[in-house]
């Protein structure tokens, strides 16, 4: 299966996949108080608690000359605020920015933490990026140097998504260009997406030289199966991913993974049958994150992407496996620096506008090769035609723009290198739980903001004017809604399909980490074995809901995530699956109508789904499990005694009684 690049510009929709101080250092340099938050201030201040030595120590990246295109380091002067339809509202208190400023004002710029981009290669001669990148974290898999910059070629004109992916996270604080949000971390970097084979994929994640030594690995990539897949603890590429724990002397490696872009459509295929219904687009996810079974692992962190309005970005999928959200923004296409409105031009969303700018970085060198070139048909910057006071500010068309859950994941990759600074020796337990305790509550309403809690008749597909609430999951019930919003389970989580715990907050995070007790999680997170939930089953209505059973738990468990694992019978594209928990929080682990609809798939073995709704609650008590099922289209299979449907499940304990 073909790995895809997840960025959603035009550039991608057109291809077919789309030096600092050293941890010890780190560790002799506690970091104070924090000074007052960049959310409440505008001025380059001293810090007398300064941490940093050097020309640049405890400056923010206004000492970058592209840094006011920034939003997303720096929101309340971003030159993009003076456009308001592109722009939060003015009574909007928020200010949607990762709240970075402050703690590079301290000095905290990921110094010492190693990061490894798994990507389609990085340009590590780029100016702003060449004084950060390790030389021994790099490789090139085609040819087995240690150089995974892009050949200049024709066909990999357009591989200049690591190298944005690079400095979005790292780039150099040196008065050029841009500033990377860990500034200081060390770079490293493999053109992984160019290979298929098992050895690579082990060689990839912690099992060569060039890989054991990373603290944060980068996957901003994902696929799109078109048929579900099956999920085995057998599987040796989620063996792989769960040997991360062991890296890190044995503390874990982070690993942070793109939730996907198919929330309107997939743009990748060119498929009629992984079109997904026109009703539901812009409300309902097209693509769920979980079709991806690495996502499925509790070892990887799954992130969604917004924008600069603070609401999700159009193209991020949503799912029950979103851990936390960063921020992407939208195509970045309109004006002279993404701040116009542009129409899509991918034939599945030409009745879609797309509005704002999406996130700065480098770019493959030079006006021939990259995503900003001379022949681009994007914005000015994008062609290097761009003047800022009557000067071109990317004349060499160094530097471009990128969104998609692929420039999310890197915005959080960045912060998790500024808590693991401030504290070397949480386990990636201990940093995933921080990011999910500090990250924050956005867009409250979108539920219906977004019409997405309108009630669908599941017999005929059609989107109703009236709207719904979970209580309409009812046992032979024909209309009910498919999303909730943000909903508090029994432990006082807040959870969102569409932004997981919320989005990040870097200055809150690394406030927990330094007082953090490391090894609070250990780094071992046990995983059971799937368990039948119930007797097979041997009847399933379509165009209703059905009840397909109750699981009684006897066991007092901490819940990390819940999972279902299907076999049998059943139409996927048709069919939903949705949770109850004894506290009556409902959690959506898929949709019916979803991208499965069209392509008639009549059989699935081990389909697996996962929820984070439930993190914290205790397990004892009885889960309802639901098929809230459309009609069948064009899928034939009946479940019956002859051949029934299996249901399994298994918590995964965050901790145990």
């Amino acid at each position: 299966m073909k790995i895809k690049l997840l960025t959603y510009t035009i550039a991608s929709i057109m291809l077919s996949a789309c030096g600092g101080s050293s941890q010890d250092q780190a560790k002799n340099n506690p970091v104070t108080n924090a000074s007052q938050s960049s959310n409440n201030s505008n001025r380059e201040v001293t810090n007398i608690n300064c941490i940093e030595t050097g020309a640049y120590a405890c400056k923010t990246g206004r000492t970058e000359p592209l840094y006011t295109f920034q939003w997303a380091l720096n929101y309340q002067e971003s030159f993009f605020k003076k456009f308001k339809s592109i722009w939060k509202n003015d009574a909007d208190p928020q200010n949607y920015d990762l709240n970075v400023e402050n703690l590079h004002r301290q000095g905290i710029k990921g110094q010492g933490i190693n990061i490894i981009i798994l990507d389609d290669g990085i340009d590590i001669k780029h100016e702003d990026l060449s004084s950060n990148i390790k030389l021994d974290m790099t490789y090139n898999f085609q040819n087995r140097s240690n150089d995974p910059t892009p050949p200049l070629l024709d066909e990999n004109k357009n591989d200049a998504h690591g190298t944005n992916v690079a400095g979005i996270i790292a780039a150099a604080q040196n008065g050029k260009g841009i500033m990377g949000i860990a500034s200081r971390a060390n770079l490293g970097g493999a053109n992984y997406i160019s290979t298929n084979t098992l050895k690579d994929t082990i060689a990839a994640y912690g099992g060569a030289p060039f890989s054991q030594n990373v603290d944060i690995f980068n996957a901003s990539f994902g696929r799109n199966p078109i048929t579900p897949p099956s999920y085995n603890d057998r599987n040796i590429e989620l063996l792989v991913l769960r040997n991360l724990q062991y890296l890190r002397q044995n503390k874990g490696a982070i690993l942070l993974k793109a939730a996907g872009n198919e929330f309107i459509a997939d743009t990748q295929s060119t498929s009629a049958i992984r079109d997904c219904l026109p009703q539901f687009q812009n409300i309902l996810s097209c693509e769920n994150p979980a079709h991806e079974i690495q996502t499925l692992e509790p070892t990887t962190i799954i992130i969604a992407a917004a924008n600069t309005k603070g609401i999700k970005a159009s193209y991020s999928n949503a799912g029950a496996v979103n851990w936390v959200t960063g921020l992407a923004g939208e195509s970045g296409l309109g004006g002279e620096y993404g701040e116009g409105v542009a129409r899509l031009r991918h034939f599945l969303l030409q009745n879609h506008k797309t509005q704002g700018p999406s996130i700065f970085s480098t770019d493959l060198q030079g006006c021939v090769y990259g995503y900003s070139r001379s022949d681009s048909t994007d914005n000015l910057f994008s062609r290097g035609l761009s003047k800022l006071n009557r000067i071109l500010n990317n004349a060499k068309c160094d530097y471009s723009q990128m969104n998609g859950t692929s420039a999310a994941t890197p915005s959080v990759s960045a912060v998790t290198a500024l808590i693991l600074q401030v504290n070397p020796n949480l386990t990636w337990r201990d940093v995933r739980e921080i990011l999910k305790r500090t990250s924050r509550k956005i867009d409250l309403n979108y539920v219906s903001r977004s019409q997405a809690n309108r009630l669908v008749d599941l017999k005929t597909g059609l989107l109703l004017n009236s709207t719904g609430t979970k209580n309409d999951i009812k046992d032979g019930a024909t209309q009910v809604s498919l999303e909730f919003g943000w909903q508090t389970n029994n432990a006082g989580s807040q959870y969102s399909n569409w932004y997981g715990f919320g989005l990040v907050d870097a200055t809150a995070a690394v406030e927990l980490a330094k007082t953090y007790k490391a090894g609070t999680l250990p780094s071992r997170l046990q995983i059971p074995q799937f368990s039948n939930a119930f007797p097979n089953i041997h009847h399933l209505n379509y165009g209703q809901v059905t009840r397909l059973g109750i699981i009684s738990m006897n066991q007092g468990n901490t819940i990390d995530q819940f999972q279902l694992r299907l076999s049998g019978p059943i139409c996927a594209g048709s069919v939903g699956i949705f949770v109850k928990s004894p506290s009556g929080i409902i959690s959506t682990l898929s949709i019916p109508y979803n991208i499965y609809y069209k392509s008639g798939i009549s059989k699935v073995q081990n389909y697996s789904l996962g929820s984070y709704a439930f993190h914290d609650e205790k397990a004892n008590g009885q889960w309802e499990i639901f098929a809230i099922s459309g009609d069948k289209g064009t899928c034939t299979s009946e479940v019956s005694a002859q051949d029934p449907l299996k249901v399994e499940y298994r918590v995964i304990p965050k901790t145990s009684s």
